[in-house]
């Protein structure tokens, strides 16, 4: 439980921020969709990103360091 409420307290800002971005481009998609069912499909995708963005951002990827000068 401990290491949920330090991953929270580090990175808790990029995540809300993100996933507020990620809605907000979807909801706004959505609302110049016409067809209902490009809706629906806009508004799935825009669920599957959010999702796919929270677990990119929660899972700790290998970083790359360049040798210095």
């Amino acid at each position: 439980m401990l290491w949920i409420i330090r991953l929270l307290a580090e990175h808790g800002v990029l995540l809300l921020a993100g996933t507020t971005a990620l809605l907000a481009l979807g909801s706004i998609v959505m609302i110049a969709g016409r067809a209902p069912i490009h809706r629906q499909r806009l508004g799935e995708i825009t669920l599957a990103t959010t999702l796919v963005w929270l677990v990119l951002a929660c899972v700790p990827l290998p970083r790359i360091y360049v040798a210095g000068k």
